[in-house]
C-alpha cells in the first residue's frame, strides 16, 4: 500500500468488503466479549495487540478491564448506523489524532495517520470525520504481524448466504496483508 496515493472503493469492492475479512463472531457485542476472551485462550494468545474499528467496538473493549489493557487505538467516528455515539469511558490516557476521511476513499492523509500511528508506543484515539470502516485497511497493511484488528460486522441480507451482525477478529498476518493488497489492485488510485 503505497501511503503516497488516496484509493477512491469502486462499488465492486464495496461488496467484497461486505463479507468479513476475519474470523466473525455473530450475535451481539456483548454476547462477543466472552467469545473473543475465550478465542484468545483457546488460541494462546496471551498477551494481545488489539487495534478496534468502529465506536461500539471500541467501548465494548474499552470498557472490559481485561481486553482495555490490550489496546492500542481505537478508531471512531462518534456514531453508529443508530445516530450519534460517544465512548463513555474515560480516554483521556489515549493520545488523540483526528483525521477526515470521506465515504469510499482511503485518503493518503488518513493512511498516513495510520502509519505514523501504528509505529507510535503510546496507545491511540483516531478521530475520523467521515467513514471510518475501511481504515480497517491500512491498518492491516501497517500494523505488526499478530496485531489484532476487530470491527463491528452489520448483517448483510442480500448476499446468498446472508452474513450474521457481529464482531470480525483479524490476525495480521502475510496472507491478509495479500489479500488487502488485492483489493487495493481493484481501487482507483487518486494522487
Amino acid at each position: 500500500m503505497n501511503p503516497n496515493t488516496s484509493y477512491k472503493i469502486p462499488s465492486s469492492v464495496r461488496k467484497q468488503l461486505a463479507s468479513p475479512i476475519g474470523i466473525l463472531f455473530p450475535g451481539s457485542i456483548s454476547q462477543n466479549i466472552p467469545k473473543v476472551k475465550d478465542w484468545l485462550r483457546s488460541n494462546s494468545i496471551i498477551n494481545p495487540e488489539i487495534i478496534c474499528v468502529g465506536d461500539v467496538v471500541s467501548n465494548a473493549f474499552l470498557s472490559d478491564s481485561q481486553l482495555s489493557n490490550h489496546l492500542k487505538m481505537c478508531i471512531i467516528d462518534k456514531k453508529t448506523n443508530r445516530g450519534k455515539f460517544e465512548i463513555d469511558i474515560d480516554i483521556s490516557d489515549y493520545y488523540p489524532v483526528s483525521i477526515v476521511n470521506p465515504a469510499g476513499i482511503l485518503k493518503k492523509s488518513s493512511i498516513q495517520a495510520i502509519q505514523h500511528c501504528t509505529s507510535l508506543k503510546k496507545r491511540v484515539i483516531l478521530y475520523v470525520e467521515g467513514e471510518e470502516d475501511l481504515l480497517v485497511l491500512p491498518v492491516i497493511m501497517f500494523s505488526q504481524e499478530n496485531v489484532l484488528v476487530i470491527y463491528g460486522q452489520p448483517p448483510i441480507t442480500d448476499l446468498d448466504p446472508p452474513i450474521s451482525a457481529g464482531l470480525v477478529v483479524i490476525q495480521v498476518k502475510e496472507s491478509v496483508r495479500k489479500l488487502v493488497l488485492n483489493i487495493l489492485s481493484q481501487c482507483e488510485k487518486i494522487k
